[in-house]
């Protein structure tokens, strides 16, 4: 509530502790996600269905406890390469 309190628009949370390389490598493809103009709802899914399909990460207690809070926003990041 703080960082939506403080103005973001978007927050994305986990509902509990998770392995520190599972991860990275959610966060790695949520983020490849919105910078190709993906929204934040479509990186999610996008995110947990990379992860549904690992062989490594393919349990529920590395991907379903990410959530959505706020706007689905969507980034623009021009000029970025």
């Amino acid at each position: 509530r703080a960082f939506i309190g403080a103005g973001a628009r978007s927050v994305l949370v986990s509902l509990w502790a998770i392995d520190d390389e599972a991860t990275m490598e959610f966060m790695k493809v949520f983020y490849q996600q919105l910078v190709h103009g993906r929204s934040a709802s479509e990186a999610l899914n996008d995110a947990m269905k990379s992860m549904r399909e690992s062989d490594r990460f393919n349990a529920v207690k590395y991907w379903a406890p990410f959530v959505l809070i706020g706007d689905d926003v969507t980034l623009e990041f021009e000029g970025i390469q």
